[in-house]
Formats: structure tokens, C-alpha cells, sequence
């Protein structure tokens, strides 16, 4: 099996706008300019201004170093991607629902019953994720990322001297250790949060070329990475990938509970209060709106066709 990496944006001049091409930015309780570059904001940085990473591909660079490539996106298996496909279609559920109660016109003569109707749907959808859970993950996928972990790590091996190999050993186990310390934090929480475990389905059998990528960045950027010799090894491209993917879920696992929060505390109150109580949708869909957002934004790291196939599968389930 191969694993091919994956891009952020193929138009690396659009990312030298971003607000995180600065590494300061103003702390208001100090009254001073701190260092911006956090955890989310140094991937982000490899990603953008180094190596905005495309997979393996017939690639040709014009006169001006411009890049002309067909991309090939880091795949899974589409199994893999339905999970997160019924989340994503329950979170477009959501925001519709929402969207209706905000306009919802309170002297009509259905509105109780409309409410009642999208509270029961918004609840169904926020509270039951037991309906977004993955099924078993199937051992040999692991074994087959082991494999591929275990090639990289002896192609390094060889290119060191017996001395440096020999005090790099101690270093991979470490590694594993580590590694299989995550692995068994990241089942329990998959466990007790079908949402987290519906994403998490897909990204863990992602398929990335282990030996090459395509750097895919403005001419003169490129001839500079080369000439330093700066550019990114493939483990670290990878690395960088499943990083800021890991990075989107976590917003919309918060995000999700900001949603049903806020939906347990407007039906709350209509509940103490009396049912003439106008439920407020309007903080409601836009945390429902922004997830929706960050949930597109994860989605734009697989493949269109891909996308479109799930969904398609995933309405022919119903």
C-alpha cells in the first residue's frame, strides 16, 4: 500500500495574504506583542508557506517555476468516508432547521407545532450520535501503517553512520511507545464520542505516498526552498497533513458541543418559562453555521469524486 500527501492551497500567492504570515500578534492583558505561533499556527505555516503540498503526479513546472500538475488528493477506501458523510449531511440537516426557527413567524398558526417539530429533529441530531458511529476498524490497517512506519524509519537507518544508527534505535522506541500510548487514548475517546470516531474513521486509512511529493509553491519560493536546501521531508509533509486535519476536527467537536449546549439551554428556558416562550435560534445557527463551515473545510482534503460518491451511497441508504 502506498500513502500519498496531501495540499492546503495549490495558489501559494493566495496564502501570503493569510493573517498567520504574522508571527506576532497584540495580547491585550499584557499591552504587548506576543509570539502568535501556536500549535495550529505552526502547521499551518509548514503547510502554507512551505510546502503547500500536492500527491504524487505528472508534474511539469513552466518557465517561471508555475506549477502544472493533475492532483491527486491523499485517499481511503470510500467505506471509509461514509461515517462522516451522514455527519456531514446531519450537520447540513441541522443548519436548515435552525435557519427555519430563526424565521419563523410566532403568530402563525403552526408555528408551536413547527417548533416542536425542529426542536425533536435539532435534539435527534445533536444528542443521538450513536448514529454517526464507524464500524470496527479492521486490524490489518494497522499493520499495513506499522509496515510503512517501519520502512521510512530503515531508509533513514542506512543513510547514518553505525554510530548515529545505533543511538537512533532507542529513539524509534520511544516512537512506538508514544504512539501506541495516542492509539489507545484516541479509541477511548472514539468510543465515548461517535462524532470524534466518525471522522477519525476516514483519516486513519488515509493513503499517502511515503516516497515523494509534489511542492507546489510560487517560482522564486521554490527555487529558494531548493537552493537552502529547506525543503520538508515526507514524513513531515504527512505529518503536517493528518496534523492540521486533526486540527479541524477537534473545532467541530467543539463547535458540536456548543451547538447542543446552546439548544439545551433555549429549550430549557421555554420549558420553565411557558410555551408562549419564543425560542431564540439565532446564537444557535451561527455555531451551526460556522461547524458547517469547518466541516466543508475537512472535506476539501479528499478527493471530489470521492466526496460526491459517499454521498450518493450514503442517499441510496435511506
Amino acid at each position: 500500500m502506498q500513502q500519498q500527501s496531501s495540499f492546503i492551497d495549490q495558489n501559494s500567492e493566495k496564502s501570503s495574504s493569510s493573517p498567520l504570515s504574522s508571527s506576532r500578534r497584540w495580547d491585550e492583558t499584557s499591552k504587548t506583542y506576543v509570539n502568535a505561533f501556536g500549535r495550529r499556527s505552526m502547521i499551518m505555516q509548514t503547510m502554507l508557506l512551505c510546502t503547500t503540498l500536492v500527491s504524487n503526479a505528472s508534474a511539469a513546472s513552466g518557465e517561471d517555476g508555475s506549477l502544472s500538475t493533475t492532483v491527486n488528493k491523499p485517499f481511503a477506501p470510500l467505506e471509509a468516508l461514509l461515517p462522516a458523510t451522514r455527519l456531514r449531511m446531519a450537520i447540513d440537516q441541522a443548519v436548515q432547521l435552525a435557519n427555519e426557527m430563526v424565521s419563523m413567524d410566532p403568530t402563525a398558526a403552526d408555528f408551536f407545532t413547527r417548533r416542536s417539530s425542529n426542536i425533536a429533529q435539532l435534539e435527534h441530531i445533536l444528542y443521538d450520535t450513536q448514529a454517526y458511529a464507524p464500524p470496527p476498524m479492521l486490524p490489518k490497517m494497522d499493520s499495513q501503517k506499522s509496515k510503512l512506519y517501519d520502512q521510512a524509519y530503515a531508509q533513514q537507518l542506512r543513510a547514518m553512520s553505525p554510530g548515529e544508527a545505533l543511538m537512533a534505535l532507542p529513539v524509534q522506541l520511544g516512537e512506538r511507545n508514544t504512539a501506541a500510548r495516542l492509539k489507545r487514548r484516541q479509541k477511548k475517546l472514539e468510543k465515548n464520542d461517535p462524532v470524534r470516531g466518525a471522522l477519525n474513521f476516514y483519516t486513519s486509512q488515509l493513503q499517502f505516498n511515503t516516497e515523494s511529493y509534489v511542492l507546489n509553491a510560487a517560482g522564486s519560493e521554490r527555487k529558494r526552498l531548493i537552493r537552502d536546501d529547506a525543503l520538508p521531508d515526507v514524513k513531515s509533509t504527512i505529518v503536517s497533513d493528518l496534523d492540521l486535519r486533526d486540527l479541524l476536527r477537534n473545532q467541530m467537536l467543539d463547535l458540536w458541543e456548543d451547538a447542543a449546549a446552546e439548544l439545551r439551554y433555549q429549550t430549557t428556558i421555554i420549558d420553565e418559562v411557558s410555551d408562549t416562550k419564543i425560542f431564540d435560534a439565532t446564537e444557535l445557527s451561527k455555531i451551526l453555521l460556522k461547524l458547517q463551515e469547518i466541516c466543508t473545510s475537512w472535506f476539501e482534503f479528499i478527493p471530489d469524486q470521492d466526496v460526491k460518491k459517499a454521498a450518493e451511497a450514503v442517499l441510496n441508504e435511506t
